[in-house]
C-alpha cells in the first residue's frame, strides 16, 4: 500500500511539471507575423471612457483581419492604402506604406 501511494504521487508530479512546462511554452508561442496588406477600414470605439483604434487589413493571401493600433498608425494609414503589416495576435506594431 505505502508503494503504490508514492507511485501515485511520483505520477501525479511528473504530470503536473509536464503540465506547467507545456502551458509555458504555449505562452512564448505568439510570433511576429509579416504580410502584404490593403487598408480596408478604419474606426475609433470607445470603451470605458478610453478611445481603441481599430484598423481593419485585407492580406494578399486573402485573409483579413482586424487589429488594435496606435494613434499614430491610425492617424497615419488612409483607406485603400497597400503597405507591409507587422502584427503578432491582435495588434498591429507597425505598418509601412508603399511608395508611390
Amino acid at each position: 500500500m505505502n508503494t503504490t501511494m508514492i507511485l501515485i504521487a511520483f505520477l501525479v508530479a511528473v504530470a503536473a511539471i509536464a503540465w506547467f512546462l507545456r502551458g509555458r511554452s504555449g505562452t512564448a508561442a505568439v510570433s511576429r507575423q509579416t504580410a502584404n496588406a490593403t487598408v480596408r477600414t478604419k474606426r475609433k470605439v470607445i470603451v470605458e471612457e478610453r478611445t481603441k483604434y481599430l484598423v481593419a487589413f485585407d492580406l494578399d493571401n486573402g485573409d483579413s483581419e482586424s487589429l488594435d493600433v496606435d494613434p499614430s498608425i491610425f492617424d497615419r494609414v488612409r483607406e485603400g492604402q497597400r503597405g507591409t503589416l507587422v502584427y503578432e495576435e491582435t495588434r498591429c506594431l507597425s505598418f509601412e506604406p508603399e511608395r508611390a
